[in-house]
């Protein structure tokens, strides 16, 4: 029994540094129950229920995204060009978005 305890705490630890590598945005703080906080709690569960089981996608943009493209602090989207760059939201006041060629 013992042998069957180890090996299963191996395997979770196998399988979960793959979903540590998939994040999403931290949750609303509720601090009063009504419609809207349910419809709040509905999308940030299922945002995360999208990202541990994969279906998460990525934005492709074909024109440079920084400083005209609203975004999120932290969120991502493929720039394709005849290099594909990885573009990252830093500021989101500005709208500033750093990208990094992909080879």
């Amino acid at each position: 029994m013992w042998r069957y305890f180890v090996g299963f705490l191996i395997g979770m630890l196998m399988f979960s540094t793959q979903a540590m590598a998939l994040r999403f945005a931290r949750p609303p703080t509720f601090t009063e129950w009504n419609s809207n906080t349910f419809s709040q709690l509905n999308d940030t569960l299922l945002q995360i229920w999208n990202t541990l089981n994969g279906r998460v996608s990525m934005d492709v943009v074909t024109v440079d995204p920084d400083g005209s493209r609203p975004c999120s602090v932290g969120e991502f989207v493929l720039f394709d060009t005849g290099t594909d760059q990885l573009c990252v939201c830093v500021t989101e006041a500005t709208k500033v978005w750093k990208c990094v060629n992909l080879t």
